[in-house]
């Protein structure tokens, strides 16, 4: 399981980012994306979090889901793999 942080930006304001490829090699494993104010510690419920899952035929990103259902910054990055996602 592989994993990177960077900073990107959201409506001109600026967040981090940590990203999670389950790893595999078929390509279709979800990836995992958090997005929080920059210097939140993973472990804070300061995070939101999504969920792209990619189609078996064409290896493409087909949908994103929400932790939770949500896309508000309440979740712990760390804690991603226990979520529901829709």
């Amino acid at each position: 399981m592989g994993s990177f942080a960077t900073k990107s930006y959201d409506y001109g304001n600026p967040f981090s980012m940590k990203m999670v490829n389950t790893g595999g090699v078929s390509g279709v494993e979800p990836e995992y994306i958090m997005e929080s104010d920059p210097g939140v510690p993973l472990t804070a419920a300061k995070w939101r979090i999504k969920k792209i899952l990619y189609d078996a035929g064409t290896n493409n990103a087909n949908r994103i889901l929400w932790a939770g259902g949500t896309n508000d910054f309440n979740k712990i990055a760390n804690n991603y793999a226990l979520y529901t996602y829709s």
